[in-house]
């Protein structure tokens, strides 16, 4: 948020953990006038919130949402709304489409190389999520691995568009690659 022009006023859906860190780093995220609506994840999100940012995206805020996924894996066959689905339900009131800016896509990337300080062939992706972390290691030609300990089983990759360059049971078994 920081690289986009005047992005100190906003009004934020989120955490309260999130909304701190916004704070921390210089925004003001419950402006009466904003120059972006963002939406994060919000386990506090209310009728009266959603309302007020419907109103601000209608009224021509430009629409910033962390990211695509739909759904929060909470445990094994147990999920929760996640920050697609709340984009959704804003998109539906307001027929606008937010700018999404984590994964997969160029923002999120261009953001860890630039604060690692590194190029896209000095590191690799790893993740249990094909439409998230492989596809962005795909699209940005960076190195990815498949964790299958989480989202992913298996039996999903045949099925994927996206290709991970290796796949690993479990996160400990990355380690075996770099020995």
């Amino acid at each position: 948020m920081k690289t986009q022009r005047d992005s100190e006023n906003i009004f934020l859906l989120a955490t309260p953990a999130v909304e701190n860190n916004f704070k921390k780093a210089g925004f003001k995220t419950d402006s009466p006038k904003p120059n972006y609506m963002v939406l994060a994840y919000d386990l506090t999100l209310t009728f009266a919130k959603l309302d007020k940012a419907c109103r601000f995206v209608r009224n021509g805020v430009p629409f910033i949402a962390t990211h695509e996924d739909n759904n929060w894996m909470i445990g094994p066959n147990d999920f929760r709304p996640d920050v697609g689905a709340l984009a959704a339900a804003i998109t539906a009131s307001t027929k606008i489409s937010p700018k999404f800016i984590g994964k997969p896509n160029a923002e999120m990337v261009n953001a860890f190389l630039k604060r690692l300080g590194v190029s896209k062939d000095d590191v690799a992706i790893i993740g249990d999520r094909m439409n998230a972390d492989i596809r962005m290691g795909q699209d940005h030609h960076i190195l990815s691995i498949l964790v299958l300990s989480g989202k992913t089983k298996r039996e999903d990759i045949e099925s994927s568009p996206y290709r991970p360059g290796f796949v690993v049971e479990k996160t400990v078994d990355v380690l075996e690659y770099l020995l």
